[in-house]
């Protein structure tokens, strides 16, 4: 069966590209991909599901780290696309499921940001209450540089430079730090909106910029932890607060880490009930592995509704399940990318012959079952394209929002801030000359020998784990 419908891909894909009976073909192609789609949604829903069964059963806390709303309307929602019963409400409803959890996963990577920056300073007071030797300057630059050029491959050796630069003491005015950034910007000029957009929500998020308003209410717990550190004097931190404040940000990570995982887990399992009712006029073939699909699918389901803490005799149905999906996915690769070719470069003939609306549709089939499992579908301006004026007003907006979160801390939280949005941003450096001078100024110039020995301590952790 493989072998034979690869062949089908690869002809439709063929024929697409000649434009041969062009209409014909589009209705060919947009079937074989739904059609695949659906059947591999399908058997991942099976094995999705079972798994975040298995994790909110362990224990009840788990279970109370997650909006029980999200979960009721699932259930209602897979029961109804189990028993054939989807209607264009349906779509509504997941759909709005599926933004809510996109905006709950916001706010913890909100947390996650604003956590990340204390992190990022409690690493570099750990050593302010003990001993420490004298870090020899020169000795260290030269470790790095042989650490960065150990690879040819310039991509490995931009991402080792920037993992550095996060480790580095900040010694550059915010005027400065501006620059770069805004140097960065610049080259998203005259591209669309996607790219600027991204790079933007990326530094904000870096910064701490980005904060929702429900942060409080959403999760009053974790904003109170937060405060507690928000709160604290960290240039005459005593060894114990030290200690306790250590302790507070594993506890909160770890917590942290729980919730976006179930988030994680469930927009999964979201997307693909999304995927099944975008393709209800499709028909899944009436073989013995589809069958086991729905029988796990539909126990998974009836154990959420019944409250139970286990299920047994699911063996035999995934014993039917192993290989399906892989093989799935081999057909689906075979014809997908010309999904991006016709919507980069045959939209006016896909309008021409009416079926824009029908591709479209496909595509975000295929983004559903991407790995980008929170992207958002409605995006406006779409088509524009940056230009120099667009940059300016982003660039004064952004220097006018780092100004405000400068202003309201201290200085070791806005050095955090600015090594951490470095290390985001495009190699800085033009030449190995260049770097080489920026890294003496920067260790030079850190008066703080305790600052500098925890820095060429993180540093150093980098290079080992390297080799």
């Amino acid at each position: 069966m493989g072998v034979k419908m690869s062949r089908i891909g690869k002809e439709l894909v063929r024929k697409l590209k000649k434009e041969i009976h062009l209409k014909e073909s589009l209705q060919e192609y947009s079937d074989f991909m739904n059609q695949n789609y659906k059947e591999f949604a399908y058997i991942r829903l099976a094995l999705l599901y079972d798994t975040f069964f298995e994790v909110l059963a362990e224990t009840q806390e788990v279970e109370d780290k997650m909006n029980p709303s999200y979960n009721k309307v699932l259930q209602e929602e897979i029961k109804r696309v189990m028993n054939r019963q989807i209607e264009e409400k349906d779509q509504e409803v997941i759909e709005k499921l599926r933004n809510e959890i996109i905006e709950d996963m916001k706010v913890l990577t909100a947390y996650v940001d604003k956590f990340q920056v204390y992190e990022h300073m409690l690493n570099r007071i750990q050593y302010q209450f003990e001993d420490i030797e004298e870090v020899d300057v020169d000795l260290l630059i030269q470790e790095m540089f042989t650490y960065i050029f150990a690879d040819k491959d310039n991509v490995i050796i931009n991402d080792k430079i920037r993992s550095l630069m996060y480790e580095l003491p900040v010694r550059m005015t915010k005027t400065k730090f501006y620059e770069y950034i805004f140097d960065a910007m610049d080259i998203y000029n005259g591209t669309s909106m996607d790219g600027i957009e991204s790079f933007l929500y990326m530094i904000k998020t870096t910064a701490g910029l980005e904060c929702p308003l429900d942060m409080k209410e959403k999760y009053p717990e974790i904003f109170g932890i937060l405060e507690q550190f928000d709160g604290v004097g960290y240039t005459t931190l005593s060894k114990e607060e030290f200690e306790r404040l250590k302790e507070l940000r594993n506890e909160i990570f770890s917590e942290l880490q729980e919730r976006v995982n179930l988030l994680v887990q469930l927009q999964e399992i979201v997307n693909h009930v999304y995927v099944l009712i975008l393709t209800k006029d499709y028909v899944l073939p009436d073989t013995k592995d589809f069958l086991a699909a729905g029988e796990i699918i539909n126990k998974v389901n009836q154990a959420f509704l019944e409250q139970q803490t286990q299920i047994i005799d699911l063996e035999t149905y995934f014993m039917e399940l192993e290989g399906k999906q892989e093989e799935i996915y081999e057909e689906i690769q075979v014809a997908e990318g010309m999904i991006y070719d016709l919507m980069t470069n045959s939209k006016e003939k896909l309008e021409e012959y009416g079926f824009l609306h029908t591709v479209e549709c496909v595509q975000m089939v295929m983004n559903l079952l991407s790995d980008s499992i929170f992207m958002e579908f409605k995006k406006e301006n779409v088509d524009f394209i940056v230009d120099a004026e667009f940059l300016m007003k982003e660039k004064n907006k952004l220097a006018e929002e780092f100004a405000k979160l400068f202003e309201c801390h201290g200085r070791a939280y806005n050095q955090s801030i600015m090594a951490m949005v470095l290390s985001k941003l495009p190699v800085i450096f033009n030449s190995q000359n260049e770097m080489k001078e920026y890294f003496e100024h920067t260790l030079s110039r850190c008066n703080d020998k305790k600052l500098l020995y925890a820095c060429s301590k993180l540093i150093r952790d980098i290079i080992i784990a390297s080799e």
